[in-house]
């Protein structure tokens, strides 16, 4: 590699690490070639009730439902369990400063 930057591109490879139990690198690549669109299509086996939405900026939606129902939750009086993903900063952040600036009770989170 005499200069990265003007370089071709050289095909990536992707291998599963070591600790993930699947893969099956034909089902991988085909998951991964889906659309937002193949991804809500419903299937027959679906509980009525599941819908599916790709969207491409969740955060809104995911601040708002967390702040909501945290907020609900302590205005009742009621603990509130919530399980969440790896660092999201997008999210988290602001999540955080709604608790702060509206002063959410958040001792039985």
């Amino acid at each position: 590699m005499s200069n990265f930057i003007t370089d071709p591109a050289t095909k990536f490879d992707f291998q599963p690490a070591d600790f993930v139990p699947f893969k099956d690198k034909k089902v991988c690549d085909y998951v991964r070639s889906l659309s937002g669109k193949d991804l809500e299509k419903r299937e027959a086996w679906w509980h009525p009730e599941f819908e599916v939405k790709v969207m491409m900026n969740p955060h809104p939606v995911l601040i708002s439902t967390l702040f909501t129902r945290l907020k609900a939750a302590s205005e009742a009086g009621k603990s509130f369990t919530m399980i969440l993903g790896n660092p999201e900063p997008d999210t988290y952040i602001p999540l955080a400063q709604l608790i702060n600036y509206f002063k959410v009770d958040c001792s039985k989170v």
